[in-house]
């Protein structure tokens, strides 16, 4: 069965109208809440967070002990993971700022050097002015 140009144009527009109507009717379940249910999602949220972090740990101590670990509480792990998070930040940081430094003394000392070069460039100049004045007045 093949449709002609007429009908595929009447089944666009009827296609079309539904979508818009369905936006329409659906669009303000889906653009705003009530302050009750703004509420209620944020206890949800946070609810369904704890229980996650919850079970997330206690997955994680079930796996580590099917690994060969000894058998570990969720809230240890998670205390560890806290302070193994801790020391990798103090390390970032004292890299970071080793290399600051290190910059900076790089750059002290690159900046030394290009005056040190500029004032040896002056000085050559200056010789070679005094050349040349002296081979003028030759």
């Amino acid at each position: 069965m093949q449709l002609d140009d007429g009908e595929l144009a009447l089944i666009c527009q009827l296609l079309n109208s539904c979508l818009l109507i369905s936006l329409a009717t659906s669009s303000p379940h889906l653009h705003s809440l009530t302050s009750h249910q703004k509420a209620m999602l944020q206890q949800t949220k946070d609810e369904v967070e704890a229980n996650w972090k919850n079970s997330k740990w206690g997955l994680i101590a079930t796996e580590m002990e099917k690994k060969g670990a000894n058998k570990y509480h969720a809230d240890f792990l998670l205390k560890e993971w806290k302070k193994m998070e801790i020391t990798r930040a103090e390390n970032e940081a004292a890299a970071a700022t080793a290399a600051a430094t290190a910059a900076t003394a790089a750059t002290a000392a690159g900046g030394n050097a290009l005056l040190a070069a500029a004032q040896q460039a002056v000085e050559n100049a200056d010789e070679g002015d005094e050349e040349a004045e002296d081979e003028a007045e030759d």
